[in-house]
């Protein structure tokens, strides 16, 4: 069994065997998720929730940035994904921003038409 020839002290080591690194990364990697992609969920979930109070009209935010990450992964060959959470987005934003939009125009044509009874006269309190 042949051992390598020892270095005199002092001597930096070579360069490593083939078929190792030393301690880089050899390729691109895995891809990753796109930030605008999960960004749009977040968004377009936060609004579908809150749509009644007619924060909602913030989907329209989601599904701009749904449609901006939808065109970065295409764009990326690969290196990032993460198209389902862009879809999510825009349709969970474009949902909100439909149903806060609904209630607005429900809510200007009850105050229009005179069919909402609200009287602050009448209020009392409980004695």
């Amino acid at each position: 069994m042949s051992h390598p020839p020892s270095l005199p002290p002092g001597t930096p080591p070579g360069p490593p065997p083939q078929g190792y690194s030393a301690g880089y990364p050899q390729g691109p990697g895995a891809p990753r998720t796109n930030g605008k992609a999960v960004a749009s969920l977040v968004v377009g979930a936060t609004s579908l929730v809150l749509s009644v109070c007619c924060v909602g009209v913030v989907g329209v935010v989601a599904v701009f940035l749904g449609l901006r990450a939808r065109r970065e992964i295409a764009a990326s060959q690969g290196m990032q994904q993460g198209e389902g959470l862009a879809i999510s987005g825009i349709i969970t934003g474009a949902l909100a921003a439909l149903i806060s939009l609904a209630l607005i125009v429900f809510v200007i044509i009850a105050l229009a038409t005179g069919n909402v009874e609200y009287n602050v006269d009448n209020f009392s309190t409980p004695t």
